[in-house]
């Protein structure tokens, strides 16, 4: 006879069986909650599953009271299972899932206190069932990935667009000190009323200018900024504008930009886009996709006068501090990366010295680091 073993509890027991006899989880690890099931004593009303991903669940629902549509997002890692209503999590796991719960807490107060229509609003958060559940606006739509996978290569009057609403967004939040750390056209969503709306705040991080932080490295490679690839590096909304300017390229051409590792290694590091596409777009997207953090524009503002047509004025580049070398030459030492004790000014300077010591070639040494 065919037997699992559960999740929770470690009782073995037969295959033909839905839950564990022992302790009610189910076989099947993820399981969205019943169409219908209620929430905060009715308030809340569970629909259809409209997406899964990493954090969870993200369900339509209603709320019941207001009589209008909601987005409701379930807390339900990969590593939980589902006990009737309730999501449970292994004792190994407990300490994990409660940092979890407070990051996804966070992540609800951080959005809530942004006032921009082109970020998704929050209603409320609450625990129950053992988890956490954000409630947000409900927004038909497609995200600008499923748009691009639709059309392959958008229009530059839609991307440009695009471009102006998402800096509205970050503006908004580089004003508060905070980074949303993985802009990509997955977590842009164009909604049936002509926004594009900026979601997922789940790696969204304060920052301070011109001072080296260790954040988590919690990236999407094909648009993540250089510095993010170190662990401690300084991070600013040059940052986040180099992701806008991937997810641009991304719409404009039908392809993530070619990966930085790749163009730190090549003579000529700018990227290249179809001729049709406007000077104004066409510096913009360069401009934040330059792999110097002091040859991109330093604000959501710089960046918007380049979209305009407007050249980037050099006075306002004060975001990373000069800083003098041994030798009395002046640089811009944006990115010290830390690798073996050592720090170095740039990636390629990195990969040039691993590949010294290792006697591998660069290409071999990159491709490892990616």
């Amino acid at each position: 006879m065919s037997t699992l073993n559960c999740e929770l509890c470690g009782t073995e027991y037969a295959a033909s069986l839905t839950a564990c006899p022992a302790c009610g989880v189910g076989a099947a690890v993820d399981f969205p909650l019943p169409m219908g099931t209620e929430l905060q004593d009715g308030k809340f009303t569970v629909g259809k599953v409209l997406g899964r991903g990493g954090f969870g669940i993200t369900y339509k629902g209603a709320h019941s009271r207001l009589q209008r549509p909601v987005a409701i997002k379930e807390l339900f890692p990969e590593f939980a299972t589902r006990a009737g209503l309730r999501v449970a999590v292994t004792t190994s796991r407990t300490e994990g899932f409660r940092r979890e719960q407070e990051s996804v807490v966070q992540e609800a107060r951080v959005i809530a206190n942004l006032d921009s229509q082109s970020i998704v609003d929050v209603h409320d958060f609450f625990h129950e069932n053992g988890t956490v559940y954000i409630v947000m606006e409900y927004l038909e739509g497609p995200t600008l990935e499923q748009e691009i996978e639709r059309l392959s290569q958008l229009p530059a009057g839609g991307v440009t667009k695009v471009a102006d609403e998402v800096c509205d967004a970050l503006d908004t939040m580089h004003r508060t000190n905070l980074l949303h750390r993985d802009v990509k056209p997955a977590n842009i969503l164009l909604a049936r009323d002509g926004r594009a709306v900026l979601i997922d705040f789940g790696s969204a991080r304060e920052y301070e200018i011109g001072k080296t932080q260790s954040h988590t490295r919690l990236v999407t490679l094909n648009y993540a900024a250089p510095e993010q690839l170190s662990q401690t590096a300084r991070f600013g909304p040059y940052t986040d504008l180099f992701c806008l300017g991937a997810t641009l390229y991304h719409a404009l051409t039908g392809a993530p930009p070619p990966p930085v590792m790749d163009r730190l290694q090549a003579a000529d590091q700018t990227v290249k886009l179809p001729s049709a596409v406007p000077d104004g777009l066409r510096r913009a997207v360069q401009g934040a996709l330059n792999c110097r953090i002091e040859d991109r524009p330093q604000s959501v503002e710089e960046f918007r006068a380049l979209l305009g047509g407007r050249k980037k004025s050099p006075a306002r580049r004060t975001s990373v501090p000069a800083t003098r070398t041994a030798v009395g030459r002046d640089t811009h030492n944006a990115v010290p990366y830390e690798f073996g004790g050592r720090q170095y000014h740039t990636p390629a300077d990195l990969v040039a010295a691993l590949a010294k010591d290792s006697g591998q070639s660069q290409d071999c040494v990159a491709g490892t680091l990616v």
